[in-house]
């Protein structure tokens, strides 16, 4: 295969880790997993732009992009593109989040070549012509996004905390700014973001290498190349605070969080089991207290979102109103014993073996591998291996523990934004500890 410069090649035989790198002429790279025993293969087409790329007051517009993928192209018409790949049992899918898009096909090894060639046809020849149509689908997903307020309050917690950043647009957008999209909007933005440099291919599962890659490059050679680079936006600051949204419900959603370390930083792994702990599982800390304990809430948990230069940390909760101060107050206590009291080392293999579990149980689907080595490329530039992962939990300490909620849960720190009845909107002195 001339055509192609293997770049790198990794294996880790404890946890048959075989991945291949491959670099189209044109700047594409391509990362493959074999794994022989399935029937299938996933394909994935990652491309570093989201909500945080759009420009300002077009909030939406990755999204509605990723939208209008799937709703023709100079060919095949939106039937012609489902039925291709779902006809043979197959998914075809996409998601847009802050800081990327994935498109992605799972479908049976004997139609991996039509399915990359379905892939290449709808991120090159989409016609981007029913974009009044689909322009009231996304108002649609928009209200059905806001009439659920588990859903919506996330939200409002991340356009609270990062303010006029690009982190805060919400992904859909809002109502006002997708009514005013323009079909000129789209294609700006797709000649910004949709170029060879930019295009990460992950393909896992059974197929055949050499087919596969003759098949990614016949298809996506003509991805044109751009030299321009786009200019990076300021580091997002967290902003503490508090904000009511007032709603007459029957609930108190609310979501109390602090700044967290990024997806680069080495904490993020540290991070990510504190987040088990206080709020990962029924065996969580705060599962056990304000669930099985007090009764107070049926849906709580943790939350750790991680972005390239900043991240969030903190606790979602659905509660009675009457119940919303206390159930603050119980949060900012175990978060406090947290700080002051380091946890046993015993229950900190708990937490660590519950996620090294739920980790490799993950990877026995070859969707989580995809997503692996996307992420990975996007946020690293290289693969991060599940060894490098296992290994990373295993080095936390007690200590380490301790000083994440110290360093990072502090009362300068902390926001909390709420959506319930006005009623019971709490004040600052609610949340000082």
């Amino acid at each position: 295969m001339r055509h192609f410069k293997r770049a790198k090649r990794s294996i880790n035989l404890s946890l048959e880790e075989n991945i291949c790198t491959y670099t189209l002429p044109n700047g594409i790279r391509v990362f493959t997993k074999q794994i022989p025993y399935l029937f299938s293969a996933n394909l994935g087409v990652w491309v570093p732009g989201g909500s945080a790329s759009e420009p300002e007051g077009k909030e939406g517009l990755a999204h509605f992009l990723e939208h209008l993928f799937f709703k023709g192209t100079k060919t095949r018409t939106t039937r012609d593109i489902m039925e291709a790949i779902e006809c043979k049992g197959g998914q075809i899918n996409a998601f847009t989040t802050q800081e990327y898009t994935c498109f992605y096909i799972k479908t049976l090894t004997e139609y991996v070549s039509l399915a990359i060639e379905i892939l290449s046809d709808i991120l090159k020849n989409s016609t981007f012509k029913e974009i009044d149509k689909e322009r009231n689908v996304i108002l649609e997903e928009i209200s059905l996004l806001e009439d659920t307020p588990e859903d919506i309050i996330l939200d409002l917690f991340h356009q609270f905390v990062w303010r006029k950043h690009p982190l805060s647009r919400p992904i859909l957008g809002t109502a006002r700014s997708v009514k005013h999209l323009t079909q000129n909007d789209i294609i700006s933005f797709y000649k910004k973001i949709y170029s060879a440099q930019n295009i990460i291919i992950t393909a896992v599962g059974n197929f055949n290498e050499e087919e596969l890659l003759h098949n990614f490059q016949h298809w996506f050679h003509d991805f044109p190349k751009k030299t321009r680079r786009e200019k990076m936006d300021p580091k997002p600051i967290f902003h503490a605070g508090m904000k009511h949204h007032s709603r007459d419900i029957s609930q108190m959603h609310f979501c109390l969080g602090y700044p967290a370390p990024s997806m680069t930083d080495k904490e993020r792994f540290i991070c990510e089991l504190a987040s088990n702990i206080l709020g990962g599982g029924s065996t969580s800390r705060l599962f056990y207290r304000i669930r099985e304990q007090e009764g107070l809430a049926y849906n709580i948990f943790s939350f750790h979102d991680l972005f390239r230069y900043a991240g969030t940390f903190g606790v979602y909760a659905g509660v009675a109103p009457e119940n919303f101060r206390a159930v603050v107050h119980i949060i900012l206590d175990e978060i406090k014993k947290l700080k002051e009291i380091p946890i046993s080392e015993t229950e900190l293999e708990l937490y660590r073996q519950e996620l090294k579990g739920e980790l490799l149980m993950a990877h026995e689907h070859a969707e989580t591998h995809m997503t692996r080595i996307g992420k990975s490329i996007i946020y690293h530039n290289h693969i991060l291996s599940i060894q490098e992962i296992l290994s990373s939990l295993d080095q936390i300490t007690p200590s380490q523990i301790c000083q994440f909620f110290r360093k990072y849960c502090t009362s300068t720190n902390i926001a909390l934004v709420s959506l319930g009845p006005a009623k019971y909107k709490l004040s600052h002195k609610d949340i000082c500890f």
